[in-house]
């Protein structure tokens, strides 16, 4: 009988009292998660046998939705934790991918309704649906018509992408997939059992829930947030007197700018910081100058797990050193030795579930073709400029939109730059960079500060100012971008600004 991500995790229990995983909602031993596990298998043997089932979770606090996904792996199902921060329309598309069996889900986060959505999609399915308005209390709705078919094939999770960049897919992963994703965030994070870890990836995704898991295997604490409330991150932080946080540039500047204003003595114990997710800026780099702990850098992808990271504190350089067992070339550079960088992790991808095309366009013969552009540098290392399918085709040339966010971050008064392309009817496509900054800077003092920085075809064709970037699981949402980019642009042709 093959291993279960239950038995990976809860074989290796040491004391079964001690207080492993904690929220905003509580402090919960192996013991009490024991308790709650039980509670759950008990909802799901309503059900009857649920191997090859289908489970989706939209189910936001923590130890609710650690507890249902031990459950449900336990008895044999296949769950699918989906994220509450989805827009409806992708959700919708999710459901209709994945055919789940059985549903357990909040009524509702911040106003916004999925009881409806839900009920509405599960009708004429052979559908069980657990609804509840506080992840504790779950009402049955049960409903015939269609049945959904089985899971042939083995798998633990469904991992669904969050389509900040294109239709949402659903990732394939096997346990063997979370346990290597968790060993390439250890090569740089090097946990002891004394530590006390915050995670603030979500835990629908995998870097999110392979840390909290792999922690739980090693008998090492966890914090996990079920609120981005910056306050109730630093409450939690305080009282659990954390001391290693992995987690993106942007969260890490909005706690810390935000802690040395209120208490700085919560980062007292505070001795490593991994970030992922999104590019380090010179922004970045400036405003945690003071900060005593080290900070590094971790790069990878859902699909793949770790791929890369840097062991020199980012506020130091960034040199990029490949996980052990990663390797990794690059495809098709070009005349300024810039490629795709194509991976080959020392694991098997799950592929995208029910879109072999898809798994046959990125993976060929064990190597991973990531849609990240780099180049080797002088020093002979590897350096990352940018996304393939964020490349900006304008008028024949070829724009890399992360060179011109870099470029246009480093002016003294701007915060955030991020760049995309939309349609233009002459040049294909044109240039928007959009600019969180000093109210005080307008779009000439920027043009003037590009003149000499950038190539002219590479300068922004518009520069729209944002208080506040649109986020999807933690990422820079740039399809709502482009349409915000394509709607300021069609006011200023109707004389509107």
């Amino acid at each position: 009988m093959s291993k279960t991500l239950f038995n990976w995790v809860f074989d290796q229990v040491e004391d079964e009292n001690k207080v492993i995983v904690s929220s905003q909602s509580g402090d919960y031993s192996y013991k009490d998660l024991l308790a709650e596990i039980n509670k759950y298998e008990a909802l799901l043997k309503q059900l009857g046998d649920i191997k090859g089932k289908r489970v989706a979770m939209i189910v936001p606090k923590f130890s609710a939705f650690l507890s249902i996904s031990f459950a449900v792996n336990k008895r044999g199902g296949i769950f699918v934790p989906i994220s509450p921060m989805l827009r409806s329309e992708d959700l919708t598309s999710l459901l209709d991918l994945i055919q789940p069996h059985i549903i357990f889900s909040v009524d509702e986060v911040n106003q916004f309704s999925f009881k409806s959505i839900l009920l509405k999609w599960a009708e004429n399915k052979q559908v069980s649906l657990f609804l509840s308005s506080d992840c504790t209390n779950w009402s049955l709705h049960s409903f015939t018509g269609e049945t959904i078919p089985l899971e042939e094939e083995p798998m633990t999770l469904i991992v669904c992408t969050s389509g900040s960049t294109g239709v949402p897919k659903g990732i394939v992963v096997h346990l063997e997939h979370l346990e290597k994703a968790f060993n390439s965030i250890d090569t740089g994070m090097k946990f002891h059992k004394e530590d006390h870890v915050l995670i603030m990836p979500p835990m629908t995704s995998v870097a999110g829930f392979c840390s909290i898991v792999g922690l739980m295997n090693q008998n090492i604490h966890v914090l996990a947030t079920e609120s981005y409330s910056i306050p109730d991150v630093l409450r939690l932080m305080k009282n659990h007197k954390v001391n290693k946080i992995f987690t993106s540039p942007s969260l890490f500047r909005a706690i810390y700018l935000f802690a040395k204003n209120a208490d700085a003595s919560i980062f007292e114990h505070l001795a490593l910081v991994m970030l992922v997710g999104e590019p380090v800026t010179d922004d970045f780099i400036k405003e945690t100058q003071d900060l005593n702990c080290k900070i590094i850098t971790i790069f990878g992808m859902s699909e793949a797990g770790g791929l890369l990271y840097s062991p020199l504190d980012v506020r130091e350089g960034i040199e990029w050193n490949t996980i052990p067992g990663v390797e990794y070339k690059l495809k098709d550079p070009n005349d300024e030795g810039i490629g795709e960088i194509v991976f080959k992790p020392d694991f098997q991808f799950g592929g995208y579930y029910k879109r072999p095309d898809l798994t046959k366009e990125v993976y060929n013969e064990g190597w991973f073709l990531s849609g990240d552009l780099g180049r080797i540098n002088e020093d002979k290392k590897l350096e990352l400029v940018g996304r393939k399918k964020d490349m900006i085709k304008k008028g024949g040339q070829q724009i890399i939109p992360g060179e011109v966010e870099k470029v246009i971050a480093s002016h003294p008064q701007v915060m955030k730059a991020v760049v995309v392309g939309i349609p233009h009817q002459v040049y294909g496509e044109q240039v928007i960079a959009f600019v969180q900054g000093d109210p005080s800077l307008n779009k000439q003092d920027i043009y003037n500060y590009l003149t000499d920085k950038l190539a002219r075809f590479k300068v922004p064709d518009e520069i729209l100012f944002i208080e506040e970037f649109p986020i999807i699981q933690g990422k820079v949402d740039k399809i709502t971008l482009r349409k915000i980019a394509m709607q300021q642009l069609e006011m200023n042709k109707q004389g509107w600004s």
